[in-house]
Parts: C-alpha cells; structure tokens; sequence
C-alpha cells in the first residue's frame, strides 16, 4: 500500500486540480506566499491555523489538511532510527517483482514483503510462516542455522517520504534456495516442504547470487553512479591474494552436460577436451560472474609464453566469496543445461537470463585437440 501524501504533495496535487499556483493561493486567501512556497518546499509544517484555511479554500475540511500532516509527522518520528536508502527500483526475477533498494554504505537490499512472496509466504503471517519453516526440526542444517540469523533480523529503512521498509540483503535470496536445496539433497525433507524446494530451484534457475548485486544495481539506477572504490572492494572479496592450491571446482556433469549440448562424444576415462572448452568456460562461467572478475583473473593468471596459465582460474577465487558465487552460478547453469537439447537453444536461454557485460565472443568449436588448458 502506497503511503499517505506527504504535505507537500498533497498541497501541490490540490493546486494542480484547481489550475492555480502559490501566488494564486496566497491572493485568494489570508496565508503569504512564503509560507505556502515552505509548504511546497518540505520546509514548513502545515498547522492547524493553516489546515483551517486550506480546507475551507479547497473544500475538504481543516481534518484532512491536520490528518495528513500528523502521519506524516509519525512516520518521519518512526524513521528516525532507520537507514535511508539513496536509490530503489522493481526487480524482475523470473517473472516476480521485487522491490530492491540501494542505502549509501552500499547495500543492496530487498523487500522483506516481496522476499516472502517469492515462496508463497502471503498475508500478515508471512513473517511468521517463512519462520515456522526455517525453524522446523525437519529442515535443520549448518546453512539454515545461519540463515536464520538473517531471516529474523530485517534491515529497518526509509525513503524521501520517511516511509518505512524492512529489507534483507539482496544474496538472501540464493542463501535460502540453497539452503532448502541443500537438505533435499540429503534426504530426509517432508512432503510438506518439497515445493518450497521446487521453488528455490526455479529461482536460482533465474539469477545467481553474484548477479543480484548488478541487477538490484540495474533496477535502482545505482549502477551508473556505482564508485571506482566500491567496485574494487567488491572484486577484492572474490579473490585470495595468492592461489590456493589446486583442488577440483568443476563437477563433472558440467563437462558431461557441455559435450552434449555440443555434440561431442563424451568418454568419462579420457581427460582429452576440445582446446575450445577453456573459452567456452570462460564464456558461460566466469563471464557471467560479477562485472570486473574476468579482467581481473586474467590480471592475476595471464596466459605464459607457451599458451597455458599457471595455474586454473579458480584458484584465485577466494572461499568467502569467489567459491560460492561459482558454486552458485553452477546450480543455475545445471538447470538450464538440462532443459535444452542443443547448444543454440541453451546459449540463447543463457544469454538471456544471465547476460554478459561485453560483447558475445563468436568462437569457433570445430578444433578438436588434446589441450586441456580448460579450467577445471
């Protein structure tokens, strides 16, 4: 619900239908043109010898005039202790709208309101029903008992008009999919709650959580105005300052899935890929992660003399941010992998639900080698 008028617009608006301005208010009644220029402004409050006026003026009765000013009186008192935000917009994430905020220290926050409906969590129990389901003895894991650190504590904000919102991160999203997805996993989760995780994967199916932070940045308008600083802070999270040593980051199913989008025969035994494959990776991989990640791995990992790196990209990423956020972006590309039958149809799927900031690469796949400068 959109809150009450503030005075000011409520003035202007009143102004507006009678076709008039300030200097016409000011001659047709007893109040000065400074004061209703005040009003206008946000500087002044509208006080009862005032609402007396407006309302016999305008017709709508002195009430109207003390009603407005006296809730938007309470909800700035309301606000005091909330943090504003410096941009908002709507998010569009798979069909569902999201409001999504930007405050000034860089947080990119989503509608408490608009997050419970995203699981079908309605109603004024919402709160209390997203709860009863992160709380249930059946659904208990390492990262539901984190998560439930967050759920509890939304983030109090406000806007221009001292409305209030309460918010949560906008990575909260992926946080919970996965944390639903983690314990289908396992085994063990009731009937009751296998749509919840029916829906967390149709959720990461349509955004990755390094993505949530451009695209809350894209809707906001807060991308345009995103500082130099701030986004090397952000890339700073993603990497180690040295590699780490090698471990396996990229499953199997991942290579499996590729070669049969491409049509390439798959042999399980054989570590003989397609020299294409590390462009591909880096195509549909690292590409689609954080803005800044990939010129930033090929900063720290450039190509050698011999064509090779020394090391796999992955080993850079750092394990706060960097891993997770690959983990992350593999849940949603094994969903829309399985969903295709050719590589065409998936690029297209891919390009359009996780879209790269450069220009597509056009890449020749028909070089068949034994090089496996690959990522994996």
């Amino acid at each position: 619900m959109e809150p009450p008028p503030t005075p000011s617009a409520a003035l202007r608006h009143s102004l507006d239908i009678k076709g008039i301005n300030a200097y016409q208010l000011a001659k047709d009644t007893i109040l000065p043109q400074s004061r209703i220029s005040e009003i206008l402004s946000g500087k002044r409050r509208i006080t009862s010898e005032t609402a007396t006026v407006l309302g016999d003026y305008f017709g709508n009765g002195a009430e109207y005039w003390s009603g407005i000013q006296t809730s938007f009186d309470m909800r700035k008192s309301r606000a005091d202790d909330a943090t504003r935000w410096e941009a908002r917009g709507d998010l569009n994430l798979g069909g569902w709208r999201i409001r999504c905020y930007v405050t000034p220290d860089e947080k990119r926050l989503i509608s408490e309101v608009d997050f419970h409906a995203l699981f079908k969590f309605r109603g004024h129990q919402a709160r209390n029903r997203c709860r009863d389901v992160i709380d249930s003895p059946y659904l208990q894991s390492g990262s539901m008992a984190q998560l439930r650190k967050k759920i509890v504590s939304p983030i109090k904000i406000t806007g221009p008009e001292h409305e209030i919102v309460y918010a949560y991160e906008g990575e909260i999203i992926i946080d919970y999919c996965r944390a639903l997805m983690d314990v289908r996993r396992v085994g063990g989760m009731p009937e009751w709650a296998l749509h919840y995780a029916e829906q967390a994967e149709l959720i990461v199916a349509s955004v990755a959580k390094v993505g949530i932070a451009a695209l809350i940045d894209e809707a906001t308008g807060h991308q345009s105005r995103r500082h130099k600083e701030a986004l090397q802070r952000l890339l700073a999270r993603y990497f180690k300052e040295e590699y780490a040593a090698w471990t396996k980051r990229f499953p199997d199913w991942f290579y499996e899935e590729l070669f049969r989008l491409k049509g390439w025969k798959w042999d399980a035994l054989s570590n003989k890929r397609p020299s294409v494959v590390g462009k591909v990776t880096k195509d549909i991989v690292y590409s689609r992660l954080e803005i800044g990640v990939v010129e930033e791995l090929e900063r720290k990992n450039p190509l050698l003399e011999n064509g090779h790196r020394k090391t796999k990209h992955h080993q850079w990423l750092s394990d706060e941010v960097g891993h997770p956020a690959l983990d992350t972006h593999f849940y949603a590309l094994r969903g829309l992998m399985r969903a295709h039958h050719d590589w065409r149809r998936f690029y297209h799927t891919l390009q359009m639900a996780f879209p790269k900031r450069n220009e597509m690469i056009q890449l020749e796949l028909d070089d068949y080698r034994n090089d496996q400068d690959d990522d994996d």
